[in-house]
């Protein structure tokens, strides 16, 4: 009976865990205008898969040109 238990955990766990894979794809790949839009997406995904923690949430600031746009982007910066 207590196997057939732990099994039956076994599995709804994978489930979850498969069912985060996608949007947590889709959150990883996508871009924030700034770190506070970025951490209420995490929250936001947090609240909706709350049986999944994350250790720790890293984030790389990168700087993109607008389309059609002619300048350096050194100067944008400034």
């Amino acid at each position: 009976m207590k196997e057939k238990k732990e099994e039956t955990l076994r599995k709804k766990l994978e489930k979850e865990v498969e069912k985060t894979e996608i949007p947590l794809k889709k959150l990883k790949g996508r871009n924030f205008f700034c770190e506070e839009d970025a951490l209420k997406a995490v929250e936001e995904w947090t609240q909706e898969f709350p049986s999944v923690l994350f250790d720790k949430v890293c984030m790389k600031s990168v700087m993109k040109r607008e389309p059609n746009k002619r300048g350096n982007l050194q100067k944008m910066r400034n």
